[in-house]
């Protein structure tokens, strides 16, 4: 079974990452993709290369990193206050779809993953059952009121997770829809919010797994500013 691994946003690398990869059972390789939005991280991309490839266990290859400066975003709405969360939702979809377009070849299976988070416990991905959907999500729902799917992690089909990262393609509409009072309740259309009312409304169901994802389970990364204060800084594996 051929496997690919995307990820992509800010180089959030902690232990997770090692961990997560590791939980990653049901095939003997996975390549790897990567976009990450530029920073102090690395001077250029093979710095980069070689940090990560540093840390991979033996099965799983990196196959393309990229690193790309992020675009100024149009906020569509003259409530400039809401330009900080519309910036982090869009980057969001924006980088996966980036990894995602950075695949080279056909494969059986696709998993998106953070460098900041690890499961609950080992996922044989060659178990999965892909009947229902093309796309299967954690178990736990997320969001306000814990009513949408987690968009951290999950396991697809090529064309089921291309599907989901070609929400980046017509964001703006999708992300009004889904909340239509927006520009006055910015916690009701976070990006797992959107990712819901995008499936539902192309007629595709949420299907979720038997496992469950977490970030920062061994701190944060120096990277992640926005969010999780009270959380410690995590060493970044690819600096030893």
């Amino acid at each position: 079974m051929k496997v690919a691994i995307i990820t992509a946003g800010q180089p959030r690398f902690t232990d997770d990452f090692v961990t997560v990869l590791n939980q990653l059972k049901g095939f003997s390789t996975a390549d790897l993709y990567i976009n990450l939005w530029d920073s102090d991280w690395v001077d250029d991309v093979d710095q980069g290369v070689n940090r990560i490839n540093k840390i991979l266990p033996s099965n799983v290859i990196l196959k393309k990193l990229q690193i790309t400066t992020a675009p100024a975003r149009v906020l569509p709405s003259s409530k400039f206050e809401l330009q900080w969360w519309y910036d982090r939702r869009i980057s969001q979809i924006h980088g996966l779809k980036l990894a995602f377009d950075l695949i080279d070849g056909e494969y059986d299976l696709v998993v998106r993953l953070r460098p900041d988070g690890s499961l609950d416990s080992d996922l044989d991905i060659s178990l999965l059952d892909f009947t229902a959907s093309d796309v299967i999500f954690c178990n736990r729902l997320v969001g306000a009121n814990q009513t949408a799917p987690n968009d951290q992690f999950f396991v697809g089909t090529q064309r089921g997770i291309g599907f989901l990262c070609n929400l980046y393609i017509d964001f703006d509409r999708y992300m009004i829809e889904s909340c239509p009072n927006w520009e006055t309740n910015e916690h009701e259309w976070a990006l797992e919010h959107i990712i819901r009312y995008y499936f539902e409304s192309n007629n595709k169901p949420i299907i979720r797994g038997q496992f469950n994802h977490d970030i920062n389970r061994v701190g944060k990364s120096k990277y992640t500013t926005d969010k999780h204060t009270h959380e410690p800084i995590a060493p970044d594996p690819t600096a030893t």
